[in-house]
């Protein structure tokens, strides 16, 4: 929806929050059900089952491809601290699921509605062009674009792109002007008109943009300092399933999301996910322990 006088859209940001919140009961579910140690074949089996394809309906129709990405490793994360390493079965079938998954999802988004359209999205070509070449997630040569183009033309940032998630919680219908929280608008210059967002720059590039190579050097190596201190804190109270979900959504928004979107997307982004997440476990005491009759 175009707001006169602004100059982005209002993209319901706190509409879009309130569908996500399904995934944060999900995990609430599927946490508790993954240390409860019961099979899926079973009462606590089919809610996590029903909340799950709750969770995966809202990204998959807006095409967040980056949002059913994130709730697959994060389940993977959950059961690999809570019930060991799968069954090489089970991880397949996870690994054929996901594949399909995505390729639907790009099939859909780029009118593909055909058998060879949709073979096409999930073959090795279609994939990687997705990854490692789609310049929304870990394009290689969008950092490159970035690197020739800046200060040549667009100036160095010098951290403002880094602060602006601070403005993000403010709604752009009381703020018409409110300062862009992602910095990939503003490399048009280098890419061109791209939408709205623009293109996502990566942690890389966005360090690049603020500080130049010195920016890089020390950037990345406080960013694997903070993923370090992350596992060493929190890696002594994996018994306690509460904080093997927390540790799930801050290593990937932190580790991997960063990697494809802007620091200030990523940031913001965090404080949606967190908020409501800590209020949750604090409702549940903090603590996602099944009761004494849930075991098995």
């Amino acid at each position: 929806m175009l707001i006169p006088g602004a100059q982005s859209f209002l993209v319901h940001g706190y509409l879009r929050w309130g569908a996500l919140l399904l995934e944060t009961a999900f995990f609430l579910i599927f946490t508790r059900w993954a240390a409860s140690g019961r099979r899926l074949r079973s009462a606590a089996g089919a809610a996590v089952v029903i909340y799950g394809l709750a969770a995966t309906a809202f990204p998959f129709f807006v095409s967040n491809r980056q949002g059913v990405m994130f709730l697959i490793i994060r389940m993977g994360i959950v059961w690999l601290y809570l019930r060991g390493e799968p069954a090489p079965r089970k991880a397949l079938a996870v690994a054929v699921v996901s594949v399909l998954l995505f390729g639907s999802m790009l099939a859909l988004r780029r009118d593909r509605t055909s058998w060879q359209g949709f073979r096409r999205e999930v073959g090795v070509q279609g994939l990687l062009e997705t990854t490692v070449g789609g310049r929304h997630f870990l394009d290689l040569t969008k950092t490159a674009h970035i690197l020739d183009g800046v200060p040549r033309l667009v100036e160095f940032q010098y951290g403002r792109s880094f602060v602006t998630w601070l403005v993000a919680p403010i709604p752009r219908s009381l703020w018409p002007s409110k300062p862009k929280i992602g910095v990939g608008g503003d490399l048009a210059p280098i890419f061109g008109t791209v939408w709205t967002t623009g293109v996502p720059p990566g942690i890389v590039a966005e360090l690049y943009l603020n500080f130049g190579i010195l920016g890089i050097l020390v950037g990345m190596l406080l960013a694997g300092a903070l993923l370090r201190s992350l596992y060493v804190t929190l890696r002594p109270r994996f018994p306690e399933p509460a904080f093997v979900l927390i540790y799930a959504f801050l290593s990937t928004r932190i580790g991997l999301g960063m990697l494809s979107a802007s620091v200030a997307g990523s940031a913001a982004r965090l404080l949606q996910e967190m908020i409501p997440l800590a209020v949750a476990l604090m409702l549940c005491g903090g603590s996602l322990h099944p009761a004494a009759g849930e075991e098995r």
